[in-house]
């Protein structure tokens, strides 16, 4: 752990000096720490909540700082770690029910049990925060949850606090993507590639196949693995597939993804239209059309889209949705009838 402390000041100071990070996130914090709390700030913290923090945690309040430079817009002081509105008293003592691997379907803002045992540690912004579980099976680990119910929470894979702050730095530095920080798996392509190419659990592939957009660029390895994986068994991990290969332009999975256009999951079909959006192949208007028929609505929703933007959208596509039983759709092609390059 005092490895871990001593890393984390040296790289705080080396991102400090990195004018392009500055610039981005770091301009809110500079990369600095507010000042550490005393033994007997924390011990009071814990005697008032009935708690002990996960030692990493009180660690770094401790020694290196409550609070400031961190993922998204700053890590939170643990005086406002807890401060959630109307909650009893003994509700952070309470065991919280977050857990790898356990599915969360419920509305956040709905059910603030699943809040219970934790501290709020990190704004990521739009409703997005990292909390730290105190109490239950998870202590010590971290989860990423929008407390507008928005997304299902996501459990960072570092083992601790500590871990997790560091490789934050260590991602930052290295010049990654960190957006929503910890909904990543750690790993550089290589790692990322064989959890995506091998691992059992469809939940970390797909979770893989996402992380690639994190990474600066991805290989002729890493592109031949995303585009076999647009033909994954799990509609789950063909979509985040898609997903990435339009995001970085991978030219390797253009044929997949056309393929993808007639997947029998809509939700693959969509990511289907967005990634050939972005690669831009020559018939690009052509395969789009075509979904303009799609028995699914947000599918021939997004053909709408992508067809306004191309310049392609004419009144005779719109027409036959403009009366179609779908309201959404119906209304989409309605107002898409001002961009037809014929009306």
């Amino acid at each position: 752990m005092e490895n871990h402390i001593s890393r984390i000041r040296s790289k705080l100071a080396r991102a400090a000096a990195v004018p392009s990070l500055l610039e981005s996130g770091g301009r809110r914090h500079l990369f600095r720490l507010n000042p550490p709390l005393s033994e007997e700030d924390v011990a009071w913290f814990e005697e008032s909540r009935e708690v002990t923090l996960p030692e990493a945690y009180r660690r770094f309040v401790l020694e290196l700082g409550d609070g400031g430079a961190g993922p998204g817009l700053r890590m939170v002081p643990l005086h406002e770690a807890h401060d959630w509105d109307d909650l009893p008293h003994g509700f952070l003592a309470t065991p919280s029910g977050l857990a790898p691997g356990t599915a969360h379907t419920r509305d956040w803002h709905d059910y603030p049990e699943l809040r219970q045992g934790t501290l709020a540690v990190a704004d990521l912004d739009c409703e997005y925060i990292t909390q730290l579980v105190v109490t239950g099976p998870a202590r010590g680990r971290l989860v990423n949850v929008n407390l507008a119910g928005w997304t299902r929470p996501v459990f960072a894979e570092d083992p601790d606090f500590l871990s997790w702050y560091e490789r934050w730095l260590d991602e930052l530095l290295a010049g990654w993507g960190v957006s929503l920080f910890g909904n990543k798996i750690p790993g550089d392509e290589p790692v990322l590639v064989d959890v995506l190419a091998h691992d059992p659990s469809a939940d970390r592939r797909a979770r893989a196949a996402r992380s690639l957009i994190s990474l600066p660029s991805i290989g002729q390895a890493g592109a031949d693995v995303l585009a076999a994986s647009i033909r994954d068994q799990d509609p789950a991990v063909r979509a985040a597939a898609l997903l990435t290969a339009g995001a970085k332009r991978v030219a390797a999975c253009e044929a997949p993804a056309r393929e993808a256009l007639t997947d029998p999951v809509a939700d693959v079909r969509v990511q289907a239209l967005l990634a050939l959006h972005r690669l831009e192949p020559a018939d690009l208007a052509d395969r789009v059309r075509e979904r303009l028929g799609d028995e699914e609505p947000a599918v021939a929703r997004q053909a709408i889209y992508a067809l306004k933007e191309l310049g392609g959208l004419t009144a005779g596509d719109l027409e036959p949705l403009t009366t179609h039983p779908n309201p959404d759709l119906r209304n989409t092609a309605i107002r898409a009838l001002r961009a037809a390059v014929d009306g």
